[in-house]
Protein backbone atom coordinates (compact mmCIF):
# COMPACT_ATOMS: atom_id res chain seq x y z
CA UNK A 1 0.00 0.00 0.00
CA UNK A 2 1.47 3.28 -0.73
CA UNK A 3 1.37 6.38 1.26
CA UNK A 4 1.35 10.37 0.53
CA UNK A 5 2.54 13.18 2.88
CA UNK A 6 0.74 16.23 4.07
CA UNK A 7 2.85 19.14 5.77
CA UNK A 8 1.28 20.83 8.63
CA UNK A 9 2.01 23.48 11.50
CA UNK A 10 3.67 20.29 13.60
CA UNK A 11 5.61 19.14 10.31
CA UNK A 12 4.94 16.61 7.55
CA UNK A 13 2.84 13.55 8.77
CA UNK A 14 2.31 10.46 6.24
CA UNK A 15 -1.56 9.45 5.15
CA UNK A 16 -2.32 6.21 4.14
CA UNK A 17 -4.13 5.79 0.39
CA UNK A 18 -5.36 2.62 -1.42
CA UNK A 19 -3.99 0.15 -2.71
CA UNK A 20 -2.00 0.93 -6.12
CA UNK A 21 -2.95 -1.14 -9.42
CA UNK A 22 0.01 -3.34 -8.59
CA UNK A 23 -0.55 -4.61 -5.31
CA UNK A 24 -4.88 -5.25 -6.23
CA UNK A 25 -3.63 -7.61 -9.71
CA UNK A 26 -1.34 -9.22 -6.88
CA UNK A 27 -4.44 -9.83 -4.20
CA UNK A 28 -6.72 -11.06 -6.89
CA UNK A 29 -3.67 -13.45 -8.07
CA UNK A 30 -3.41 -14.76 -4.75
CA UNK A 31 -7.39 -15.01 -3.89
CA UNK A 32 -7.23 -17.15 -7.26
CA UNK A 33 -4.46 -19.19 -6.05
CA UNK A 34 -6.13 -19.95 -2.75
CA UNK A 35 -9.53 -20.91 -4.78
CA UNK A 36 -7.98 -23.08 -7.15
CA UNK A 37 -6.65 -24.96 -4.31
CA UNK A 38 -9.87 -25.06 -2.07
CA UNK A 39 -12.52 -25.76 -5.06
CA UNK A 40 -11.27 -29.17 -5.67
CA UNK A 41 -10.75 -30.04 -1.79
CA UNK A 42 -14.42 -28.62 -1.23
CA UNK A 43 -16.41 -31.08 -4.01
CA UNK A 44 -14.04 -34.30 -2.66
CA UNK A 45 -15.63 -33.58 0.47
CA UNK A 46 -18.69 -32.98 -0.56
CA UNK A 47 -18.35 -35.79 -2.38
CA UNK A 48 -17.58 -37.97 0.45
CA UNK A 49 -20.33 -37.00 2.71
CA UNK A 50 -22.75 -37.58 0.04
CA UNK A 51 -21.17 -41.60 -0.50
CA UNK A 52 -21.31 -41.52 3.55
CA UNK A 53 -25.00 -40.48 3.79
CA UNK A 54 -25.68 -43.25 1.04
CA UNK A 55 -24.10 -46.26 3.10
CA UNK A 56 -26.44 -45.04 5.56
CA UNK A 57 -29.25 -45.28 3.47
CA UNK A 58 -28.75 -48.67 1.90
CA UNK A 59 -27.65 -50.41 5.82
CA UNK A 60 -31.17 -49.16 6.91
CA UNK A 61 -32.81 -50.44 4.07
CA UNK A 62 -30.40 -53.67 4.18
CA UNK A 63 -31.25 -53.54 8.15
CA UNK A 64 -34.73 -53.76 7.23
CA UNK A 65 -34.77 -56.35 4.81
CA UNK A 66 -32.74 -58.77 6.79
CA UNK A 67 -36.21 -57.90 9.72
CA UNK A 68 -38.76 -58.64 6.87
CA UNK A 69 -36.81 -61.98 5.68
CA UNK A 70 -36.70 -62.86 9.56
CA UNK A 71 -40.83 -62.41 9.65
CA UNK A 72 -41.43 -64.20 5.91
CA UNK A 73 -39.51 -67.43 6.68
CA UNK A 74 -36.55 -66.27 5.05
CA UNK A 75 -37.74 -65.50 2.00
CA UNK A 76 -36.77 -61.99 0.54
CA UNK A 77 -39.93 -59.43 -0.46
CA UNK A 78 -40.93 -59.69 -4.07
CA UNK A 79 -42.05 -56.76 -6.76
CA UNK A 80 -44.77 -56.65 -8.27
CA UNK A 81 -48.33 -54.99 -9.15
CA UNK A 82 -48.91 -55.55 -5.69
CA UNK A 83 -46.21 -53.66 -4.34
CA UNK A 84 -42.71 -53.52 -5.05
CA UNK A 85 -40.10 -54.39 -2.75
CA UNK A 86 -39.69 -50.95 -1.06
CA UNK A 87 -43.44 -50.83 -0.36
CA UNK A 88 -42.97 -53.84 1.09
CA UNK A 89 -40.33 -52.60 3.52
CA UNK A 90 -42.11 -49.59 4.88
CA UNK A 91 -43.03 -51.13 8.04
CA UNK A 92 -39.51 -52.24 9.11
CA UNK A 93 -38.26 -48.31 7.71
CA UNK A 94 -40.98 -46.90 9.77
CA UNK A 95 -42.37 -45.09 7.25
CA UNK A 96 -45.88 -44.50 7.16
CA UNK A 97 -47.60 -45.14 3.91
CA UNK A 98 -46.35 -44.90 -0.23
CA UNK A 99 -48.51 -41.28 0.00
CA UNK A 100 -45.17 -39.60 1.70
CA UNK A 101 -41.40 -39.90 -0.20
CA UNK A 102 -39.33 -42.19 1.75
CA UNK A 103 -36.01 -40.02 1.79
CA UNK A 104 -34.06 -43.39 2.81
CA UNK A 105 -34.97 -44.55 -0.37
CA UNK A 106 -32.71 -41.99 -2.38
CA UNK A 107 -29.05 -41.34 -2.48
CA UNK A 108 -27.68 -37.37 -2.11
CA UNK A 109 -26.17 -37.69 -5.63
CA UNK A 110 -29.17 -38.98 -7.88
CA UNK A 111 -29.47 -35.18 -9.16
CA UNK A 112 -33.27 -35.72 -9.29
CA UNK A 113 -35.61 -33.80 -6.80
CA UNK A 114 -37.08 -36.32 -4.44
CA UNK A 115 -40.60 -35.34 -5.47
CA UNK A 116 -40.96 -35.88 -9.22
CA UNK A 117 -43.70 -35.10 -11.28
CA UNK A 118 -47.41 -35.99 -11.17
CA UNK A 119 -46.60 -36.59 -7.27
CA UNK A 120 -44.29 -39.46 -7.79
CA UNK A 121 -40.86 -40.10 -5.78
CA UNK A 122 -37.22 -40.70 -6.86
CA UNK A 123 -35.53 -44.10 -5.71
CA UNK A 124 -31.75 -44.38 -6.47
CA UNK A 125 -31.61 -48.25 -5.75
CA UNK A 126 -33.13 -51.56 -7.46
CA UNK A 127 -33.05 -55.00 -6.37
CA UNK A 128 -30.89 -57.46 -8.55
CA UNK A 129 -33.48 -59.79 -10.77
CA UNK A 130 -33.30 -63.24 -11.30
CA UNK A 131 -34.19 -63.92 -14.55
CA UNK A 132 -36.50 -66.71 -15.44
CA UNK A 133 -36.93 -68.53 -19.11
CA UNK A 134 -40.15 -68.16 -20.41
CA UNK A 135 -39.92 -71.16 -22.25
CA UNK A 136 -38.08 -73.74 -19.74
CA UNK A 137 -39.54 -71.96 -16.26
CA UNK A 138 -35.40 -72.25 -15.52
CA UNK A 139 -34.20 -69.32 -12.94
CA UNK A 140 -30.68 -67.89 -13.83
CA UNK A 141 -28.75 -68.60 -10.33
CA UNK A 142 -27.99 -65.06 -10.47
CA UNK A 143 -29.95 -62.30 -9.23
CA UNK A 144 -32.76 -62.42 -6.01
CA UNK A 145 -35.72 -60.36 -6.70
CA UNK A 146 -38.43 -59.78 -9.68
CA UNK A 147 -42.36 -59.80 -9.97
CA UNK A 148 -42.93 -63.57 -9.83
CA UNK A 149 -40.15 -64.77 -7.80
CA UNK A 150 -38.00 -63.97 -4.77
CA UNK A 151 -35.16 -66.21 -3.27
CA UNK A 152 -34.76 -67.41 0.25
CA UNK A 153 -31.90 -66.84 2.12
CA UNK A 154 -31.55 -71.18 2.76
CA UNK A 155 -30.93 -71.27 -0.90
CA UNK A 156 -27.77 -68.95 -1.04
CA UNK A 157 -24.99 -69.90 -1.41
CA UNK A 158 -23.11 -67.48 0.57
CA UNK A 159 -25.58 -64.23 1.67
CA UNK A 160 -22.51 -62.13 2.52
CA UNK A 161 -21.08 -62.31 -0.98
CA UNK A 162 -24.36 -62.00 -3.20
CA UNK A 163 -25.47 -58.88 -4.30
CA UNK A 164 -29.48 -57.83 -3.49
CA UNK A 165 -29.44 -53.76 -4.33
CA UNK A 166 -27.61 -51.88 -6.17
CA UNK A 167 -27.27 -48.17 -7.16
CA UNK A 168 -29.24 -47.28 -10.24
CA UNK A 169 -30.67 -43.80 -11.01
CA UNK A 170 -28.96 -43.11 -15.00
CA UNK A 171 -28.30 -45.45 -17.42
CA UNK A 172 -25.19 -46.10 -18.94
CA UNK A 173 -24.69 -42.90 -20.89
CA UNK A 174 -25.54 -40.95 -16.85
CA UNK A 175 -29.05 -39.35 -18.18
CA UNK A 176 -31.48 -40.14 -15.29
CA UNK A 177 -33.72 -42.66 -15.08
CA UNK A 178 -37.14 -41.30 -14.66
CA UNK A 179 -39.14 -44.39 -14.34
CA UNK A 180 -37.09 -45.02 -11.26
CA UNK A 181 -39.21 -44.36 -8.71
CA UNK A 182 -40.44 -45.24 -5.06
CA UNK A 183 -42.90 -47.44 -4.78
CA UNK A 184 -43.25 -48.72 -8.61
CA UNK A 185 -42.58 -52.52 -9.57
CA UNK A 186 -38.83 -52.39 -9.89
CA UNK A 187 -36.16 -54.73 -10.26
CA UNK A 188 -32.81 -54.59 -12.62
CA UNK A 189 -31.51 -57.21 -15.18
CA UNK A 190 -28.25 -55.08 -15.28
CA UNK A 191 -27.53 -58.20 -12.72
CA UNK A 192 -24.15 -59.39 -13.78
CA UNK A 193 -23.19 -56.24 -15.79
CA UNK A 194 -19.73 -57.90 -17.45
CA UNK A 195 -16.61 -56.47 -18.25
CA UNK A 196 -13.67 -54.20 -16.58
CA UNK A 197 -13.29 -51.03 -15.61
CA UNK A 198 -13.64 -49.69 -19.66
CA UNK A 199 -17.30 -51.63 -19.66
CA UNK A 200 -20.15 -49.68 -21.21
CA UNK A 201 -23.01 -51.45 -19.43
CA UNK A 202 -23.14 -50.36 -15.57
CA UNK A 203 -24.29 -46.93 -14.69
CA UNK A 204 -22.45 -43.68 -15.01
CA UNK A 205 -22.66 -40.41 -13.65
CA UNK A 206 -22.72 -37.16 -16.85
CA UNK A 207 -18.84 -37.21 -16.16
CA UNK A 208 -18.26 -41.32 -16.96
CA UNK A 209 -17.88 -42.16 -13.70
CA UNK A 210 -19.05 -43.91 -11.15
CA UNK A 211 -21.62 -42.84 -9.09
CA UNK A 212 -19.40 -42.04 -5.58
CA UNK A 213 -16.15 -40.83 -7.92
CA UNK A 214 -14.44 -44.51 -8.45
CA UNK A 215 -17.19 -46.32 -6.61
CA UNK A 216 -20.79 -47.20 -6.43
CA UNK A 217 -22.50 -48.97 -3.04
CA UNK A 218 -23.62 -52.42 -3.02
CA UNK A 219 -26.68 -53.79 -0.12
CA UNK A 220 -25.65 -57.76 0.25
CA UNK A 221 -28.08 -60.46 1.00
CA UNK A 222 -27.08 -60.60 4.60
CA UNK A 223 -27.93 -57.07 4.61
CA UNK A 224 -24.12 -55.26 4.89
CA UNK A 225 -23.27 -52.51 2.51
CA UNK A 226 -19.70 -52.16 1.01
CA UNK A 227 -18.71 -49.39 -1.52
CA UNK A 228 -16.70 -50.44 -4.31
CA UNK A 229 -16.01 -50.22 -8.07
CA UNK A 230 -18.76 -50.79 -10.63
CA UNK A 231 -16.73 -53.88 -11.79
CA UNK A 232 -15.68 -55.04 -8.66
CA UNK A 233 -18.34 -56.96 -8.02
CA UNK A 234 -17.26 -59.14 -11.27
CA UNK A 235 -13.97 -60.34 -9.83
CA UNK A 236 -12.25 -62.32 -8.25
CA UNK A 237 -15.47 -64.02 -8.03
CA UNK A 238 -19.12 -62.60 -9.52
CA UNK A 239 -20.88 -61.28 -6.67
CA UNK A 240 -24.03 -61.15 -8.77
CA UNK A 241 -25.06 -65.09 -8.53
CA UNK A 242 -27.05 -66.26 -5.77
CA UNK A 243 -26.32 -69.88 -6.10
CA UNK A 244 -23.32 -71.72 -7.08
Amino acid sequence: MSTQTRSTERGTVALPSGFTLIELLATIAIVAILAAILFPTVANVRQSVQQTECVSNMRQIGIATMAYVQDNNGRYPLSNEEASWDARLLPYLDHPNTETPCEALKCPSDVRNLVLENNKFARSYTASAPYTNSTTGNTDKRGMISGKYSRTIFELTNPPQTVLLTEWYTGAGGVPLERQQQFKESYSYITGWLGGESARGWPKRSDGQAYHGNVMNFCFADGHVESLPPWGVNTPKNRWTAID
